[in-house]
C-alpha cells in the first residue's frame, strides 16, 4: 500500500485512513509522514528535533528526509 499527503485532498477511505494510519520502517514509528510505500520500502517525513519541532531546511521550511526499509502501515480500527 501507499499512502502520501496528496491522499487526505481524495475520497474516503483512502483519505480518512492518512489521518490514522500508523507507519512504522523497521519497527520504529514515523511521524510527520509525507509518503509510505510498503511494496518500494520509503517514507518521506519530516524532520524533528529531540523536543518534536520542525528543523528548518536552508531556506527556512520544514527539512524532509527519507529513509528506506521495511514499511509498515497499519490501520488501528482494522488491527487483528
Amino acid at each position: 500500500m501507499r499512502l502520501q499527503l496528496s491522499d487526505m485532498e481524495g475520497p474516503e477511505p483512502k483519505a480518512s485512513l492518512c489521518l490514522r494510519a500508523v507507519i512504522t520502517i523497521d519497527g520504529r514509528k514515523v511521524e510527520h509522514c509525507l509518503l509510505a510505500d510498503e511494496e518500494d520500502g520509503i517514507v518521506i517525513f519530516y524532520e524533528t528535533d529531540k523536543h518534536n519541532n520542525f528543523i528548518a531546511g536552508p531556506d527556512g521550511s520544514p527539512e524532509k528526509r527519507h529513509q528506506f526499509g521495511t514499511v509498515v502501515i497499519t490501520d488501528p480500527l482494522n488491527a487483528k
